[in-house]
């Protein structure tokens, strides 16, 4: 892939999800919980971007740990963590409360850390079936599933 091209994708993704961030999220379907999340960690398995299904950077997976106050969330490069809540179908990390390592990786990495905290700081609708957790915003939709210990 060209410089130009993967620049482009890399501009892509983060223009995504900063849009993403600047609407509020809204929650709709049933937002029941068949489970309580806490203490688990989940990987996600398909990342939808404005209905396109997106990949993860190059060799990244995506992880988000349930902590005892808060999300841990691993994508490849840096760990980001802040406190989160969640209740009554919503996700909520306040803006400006998720902090992250500081790891110098590749640019896409990077960039693919920048679009997550945007992501969970948009405060994104969740349901959890089972072991499926679906994280949704206006514009994108994670779907992960829990981690064997």
């Amino acid at each position: 892939m060209s410089y130009y091209a993967e620049m482009k994708k890399i501009f892509g993704l983060i223009l995504s999800f900063v849009v993403m961030g600047a609407v509020v999220s809204g929650c709709s379907g049933d937002s029941s919980v068949s489970s309580d999340p806490s203490g688990k960690t989940y990987v996600a398995n398909e990342l939808t971007v404005d209905g396109v299904l997106t990949p993860a950077a190059e060799g990244s997976s995506i992880e988000l740990t349930f902590t005892e106050d808060g999300i841990s969330v691993i994508a490849g490069c840096n760990t980001m963590f802040g406190a989160a809540t969640l209740a009554d179908g919503v996700l909520t990390v306040p803006a400006g409360n998720m902090g992250s390592t500081m790891m110098a990786c590749s640019e896409m990495l990077m960039a693919q850390d920048q679009a997550l905290i945007t992501f969970f700081t948009s405060n994104p609708s969740y349901t959890l079936d089972g072991s499926t957790l679906t994280l949704t915003s206006p514009t994108t939709t994670i779907v992960m599933t829990e981690a064997s210990n």
